[in-house]
């Protein structure tokens, strides 16, 4: 055992050696190590994938798997942005475009989309519970089997979105006021 001790010990002040002849600074591996051993996955993160990407916020950003529940993003360009899986509970999405975005089994709960453009989105399995979509562009958005419980649609444009659910456990308490339909029509059911 201190044989393997001073074998390693001997490897890295070698390297050290080394680096300082080629004039480059040594690391401190150990520290590091310490320091990526603390770093905490989130639970939903995909496996043996990192999270650093969580924090590019750009067109076509990956953002899948992450956790951004309380994030303020409002008003940001986040057109064709890939986010599978991504948490957006109670997240500030106000004004930001995420037209084109591929949002599978995203959630969307409580979060404020009030003036989001959402044109042509992938909203698959999403859940938008409790969202504020308060002129919100869903356009040609797909929301198969999006739920939209208590959700908030005051003049939001559906225009040609597709798979729309009629079933009204997803839509229990939607609040459709002056909402334009995918036919076309205007749904006043719930103005207050």
């Amino acid at each position: 055992m201190l044989n393997d001790l001073t074998t390693k010990m001997s490897r890295r002040a070698g390297l050290a050696a080394m680096l300082s002849l080629l004039g480059l600074a040594a690391v401190d591996v150990e520290a590091n190590h310490k320091h990526k051993g603390r770093r905490r996955k989130h639970r939903n993160q995909a496996p043996g994938s990192s999270n650093d990407y969580c924090y590019s916020y750009e067109p076509y950003a990956n953002l899948s798997y992450c956790d951004l529940n309380g994030a303020n993003l409002k008003g940001l360009n986040l057109t064709h942005a890939i986010m599978e899986r991504t948490l957006l509970y109670r997240a500030n999405l106000a004004s930001t475009n995420l037209s084109y975005a591929f949002a599978v089994s995203a959630d969307f709960s409580s979060a404020n989309l009030t003036d989001v453009n959402l044109t042509g989105a992938t909203l698959v399995g999403s859940r938008l519970d409790y969202a504020h979509l308060n002129r919100a562009d869903l356009s040609r958005a797909d929301l198969g089997s999006a739920t939209l419980m208590f959700t908030d649609l005051t003049d939001a444009n559906l225009t040609g979105a597709r798979n729309l659910t009629t079933n009204s456990l997803y839509l229990t308490g939607t609040i459709f006021c002056r909402t334009t339909m995918p036919d076309g029509t205007i749904n006043n059911a719930n103005c207050r």
